[in-house]
Parts: structure tokens; C-alpha cells; sequence
């Protein structure tokens, strides 16, 4: 995933969303987190300035169910709630928040959910019953995991889990969650089309910043050593001196050509 801070933000027209609620039913539980990230699908390349923000759970229309209550009061899960309760904002003024973020007038926007018959249904159910603008259509959203799935049974390869991936920060925190989702979209779609090291110039520009976005995208000394072993007018010279001067550092890294399949 490559950040990309000099564009308009008109330019990231898919939109990454994680919720977090106190049920599984949009039009009766709370919203408490809401998370969003723009980015380019062709391009691979995102917005780094997500959008998060707390919601209190005060609506009086609206409940918790008690299984999901029980699921956050596990000791685990407990500190994130809480943090999540003490930051929580006036619901009206979140919304209006989100909306501000979307931007005035947005081009049609590509709404992206985990599963989207719950992120979907419950952000459009919350922005109906406080009068907010919801600036999302129906047909133009997406379900992730469904859309992985097509992904890999459209061109007969196995399935790429998201549980495989690694996770980076605090799980069921939305603005980890929603990172973790579209680095998952970018991986799928990288693994599918068989991208090669030499044919991603906005990858080879991060390679070159630092061992820690190299652990983070999982790349290995054996894709390097396959990419070597290449004919030469498939091979990327930028890529192969960057990995040179990293070769000591890159020892350390952990990493298997089978789970960041970059080489076919």
C-alpha cells in the first residue's frame, strides 16, 4: 500500500468503512466507531488521512443486545470498549463529521464494507434517523469478501484468507480494522493478477524507505532471489540495488514467497 499525500482527495474515490456496534441490527442497535480510508484500486495507492471518530451510545431508540455486550465485556476486548464509551461524540455531530471528511459534491463514491449487508445497512440506517446526508448509493458498493472470493474462483486459484494475513495494531478497533481490510484488498487483488515486483512502480518507491514497510508488506530474500534469476529484460534494476543495500538488514525479515506471491 503506497500513502500519497499530494493528491485531492476527489482522486481516492473508493471508500473503505469498518464499524463497530452494540449489535448485529442496523435499525436497532448502537453505532459506536466509525472508520474510513479513500483509495485508488488501480493504482494501489491510499489516502493517509483516515477518518475515525467515537459515537456515544445515547440514542434512546436504540439498544445493545446482550450476547454482543457479553462479547465486549470479555477482558480482552473490555479496555477497547471503554475507550471507545469515554471518547464517544453526539452521534448528529459524528455524522456530520463523516460527511464533512467525504467532502462538498463528492463524484459518485465506491462504498467498500467487510460484509456490506451490515456496514452498509447500518451507516445508511443511522444517517436516515438523524436527517444526515448519506452520500452513498446501493449500486455502487462493494462487499470485500465477496468481491476477494470472485477475485480467486474467476481465475482458479486458491483461496487467500484474510485470518492469513497479519494483523498490525488492536483488533476491533475500526481504524485498525479498516487499514487491515484494504491492505487485504490490495494483497488479493496483487495475487490474482500476478503482479510482478518489476511491474509495480508505486511498490518499488516504498521498498526503498525503510525495512520496517518491508516486514509490513511481507516481502522476502527469496522473492529477490527469484527476481535475479529472471531474464534480464523482465528484471527491475531499481528494485534489485534497493534490495542490495537492505540485503544485511533484510536477514531478520520473515517472509515466505507463498504468502506474498509477488513472483509467479
Amino acid at each position: 500500500m503506497t500513502p500519497i499525500n499530494d493528491k485531492h482527495p476527489f482522486y481516492f474515490q473508493h471508500i473503505m468503512v469498518d464499524l463497530e456496534t452494540t449489535g448485529v441490527s442496523p435499525d436497532r442497535n448502537h453505532l459506536i466507531q466509525i472508520a474510513a480510508v479513500r483509495f485508488n484500486l488501480q493504482t494501489q495507492e491510499y489516502d493517509p488521512n483516515l477518518f475515525e471518530v467515537c459515537l456515544s451510545p445515547t440514542a434512546n431508540f436504540r439498544c445493545w443486545d446482550e450476547p454482543t455486550r457479553q462479547w465486549w465485556h470479555d477482558p480482552e476486548r473490555q479496555p477497547l470498549l471503554d475507550k471507545i464509551i469515554e471518547n464517544g461524540i453526539s452521534p448528529a455531530i459524528a455524522l456530520d463529521a463523516f460527511n464533512i471528511w467525504l467532502g462538498e459534491n463528492p463524484p459518485p463514491l465506491v462504498f467498500w464494507g467487510n460484509r456490506n449487508g451490515f456496514d452498509y445497512m447500518f451507516l445508511q440506517s443511522y444517517f436516515k434517523d438523524f436527517g444526515k446526508q448519506f452520500k452513498f448509493d446501493f449500486w455502487n458498493s462493494k462487499d470485500l469478501l465477496s468481491y476477494t472470493e470472485g477475485l480467486f474462483n474467476g481465475a482458479g486459484k486458491p483461496f487467500f484468507r484474510k485470518k492469513d494475513l497479519t494483523f498490525v495494531g488492536e483488533k476491533h478497533n475500526a481504524k485498525d480494522d479498516v487499514l487491515h481490510q484494504l491492505k487485504y484488498l490490495f494483497m488479493c487483488e496483487q495475487k490474482v493478477k500476478g503482479l510482478g515486483v518489476w511491474e509495480m512502480p508505486t511498490l518499488l518507491i516504498e521498498v526503498s524507505k525503510t525495512v520496517t514497510y518491508l516486514q509490513e508488506l511481507e516481502i522476502s530474500q527469496e522473492i529477490f532471489n527469484d527476481l535475479k534469476a529472471l531474464p534480464e529484460h523482465k528484471r527491475s534494476p531499481v528494485a534489485l540495488e534497493m534490495f542490495d543495500e537492505q540485503q544485511a538488514t533484510l536477514s531478520d525479515v520473515e517472509l515466505s514467497l507463498e504468502t506474498f506471491d509477488l513472483v509467479e
